[in-house]
C-alpha cells in the first residue's frame, strides 16, 4: 500500500481563527469543508466568503433568526443596532 496525498480544505473563523471540531483534518473540496462546518459546528457562511464561529457572531433579537458577525454594528437585515 502506498501513501497518497491530495489537497485538503478546512474552514477557519475569520474572527478568531478557530477551526471546527471535527474528527477529520480536512475535506476533499471547499464546498464540503464549508458544509460540514456549517452543519456540524454552527459556523456562519456569509455571502462574501467569510466564515464565523458561534463565539464570533451575534443573534439578532429583532429578526430572531439572523446571525451577524460581532464586528458589524447593524443587523444586515433589519438595520437594528446590535448591543
Amino acid at each position: 500500500m502506498s501513501l497518497k496525498s491530495t489537497p485538503a480544505y478546512w474552514v477557519e473563523c475569520d474572527g478568531c481563527g478557530a477551526k471546527p471540531d471535527s474528527e477529520y483534518g480536512g475535506w476533499s473540496s471547499p464546498e464540503q469543508a464549508v458544509e460540514e462546518a456549517v452543519i456540524d459546528d454552527n459556523f456562519i457562511d456569509k455571502e462574501d466568503g467569510t466564515h464565523y464561529c458561534p463565539d464570533c457572531s451575534h443573534w439578532c433579537l429583532c429578526c430572531d433568526e439572523i446571525w451577524i458577525p460581532k464586528t458589524d454594528d447593524l443587523c444586515p437585515n433589519c438595520k437594528e443596532q446590535v448591543s
